[in-house]
């Protein structure tokens, strides 16, 4: 009987011991637990505190360089309304039933119909904000909608025009006679003699001024839809 108490009493001090190790064991995992989380939690929060000051920085750059890039296709639809107004009114005297003179802008109008120039504008920040990822960060979802709309517009932009644009007719070359430089040594540029009655009779010559006129109208119209996408693009930023 004694010996039956004693191994009782060490069975039960064994137990005991059991069940505090276990208590001590679940103890250490449920604190390493809240390490683990509190670790991560913190974490979570530098990488969003990084987000939020990278995604400042970025809305910072884009309000600078769309508003350079506003006032870069501002002034492109400006300069080629003006060079394209220019050419209509070239068109608008040769049709004429009384022939006018055409004025050095006009005449000069003639001269460089075939130069028509598409400087593609590409926000360095934008190409960053797509070829990184960090679009993502941005938390307004028409402003990124905006912004991946302008760089695909600008691009379709780019391919389309680059065909456009060098099918134009170089005319000075074509008709020396039609259109005459007279080097002006007091000016130290060349005075621009257009012969107008000449110009009239050459169907093969106002074909081309007409075609040539008429691939204005396409760089014209990109420049303007890009602009409006930029101003779009304008208006989230002044939201934020």
């Amino acid at each position: 009987m004694i010996r039956f108490f004693r191994h009782l009493r060490q069975r039960l001090l064994a137990e005991n011991r059991f069940s505090r190790y276990l208590v001590y064991a679940i103890g250490e995992i449920v604190l390493v637990m809240i390490g683990i989380l509190l670790a991560l939690q913190v974490n979570t929060w530098n990488e969003n505190r990084k987000d939020q000051k990278e995604a400042l920085r970025l809305m910072a750059d884009l309000q600078d360089e769309v508003a350079l890039a506003l006032e870069d296709r501002e002034n492109y639809i400006q300069q080629n309304e003006y060079v394209a107004s220019l050419m209509g009114s070239v068109l608008n005297k040769l049709f004429s039933e009384a022939p006018e003179d055409l004025t050095q802008e006009e005449c000069g109008s003639i001269l460089t119909s075939h130069t028509i120039r598409w400087a593609p504008y590409n926000p360095s920040t934008l190409e960053e904000l797509v070829s990184t990822g960090k679009i993502s960060i941005l938390a307004d979802l028409p402003l990124r909608k905006a912004l991946l709309d302008f760089r695909n517009l600008a691009g379709s932009n780019r391919e389309w025009l680059n065909k456009v644009i060098f099918e134009a007719n170089v005319l000075v070359d074509k008709y020396p006679t039609l259109i005459i430089r007279n080097w002006n040594p007091e000016r130290q540029r060349s005075d621009l003699d257009c012969r107008v009655e000449a110009m009239r009779e050459d169907k093969f010559f106002l074909a081309q001024l007409q075609s040539n006129k008429g691939r204005w109208g396409s760089p014209l119209q990109a420049a303007k839809k890009e602009l409006e996408v930029l101003e779009r693009i304008r208006d989230y930023l002044k939201a934020e």
